[in-house]
């Protein structure tokens, strides 16, 4: 990967994370929104996951 297309792919990592992150601490938990929170949160720690792998590459 060229550093220009890594460092696209790191910026966007962290405006999504963020992004979700930010709309997890908006969302009401209570059961209707139960599922959604915990599919957002489930997605944050594998990107964060696959973010880390990378990096040790």
């Amino acid at each position: 990967m060229m550093n220009d297309d890594l460092a696209n792919w790191r910026a966007m990592y962290m405006t999504l994370f963020h992004g979700i992150n930010d709309a997890l601490e908006l969302l009401p938990v209570c059961p209707e929104n139960l599922p959604a929170y915990q599919a957002m949160v489930r997605v944050l720690l594998d990107a964060e996951e696959q973010y880390i792998s990378e990096e040790a590459k």
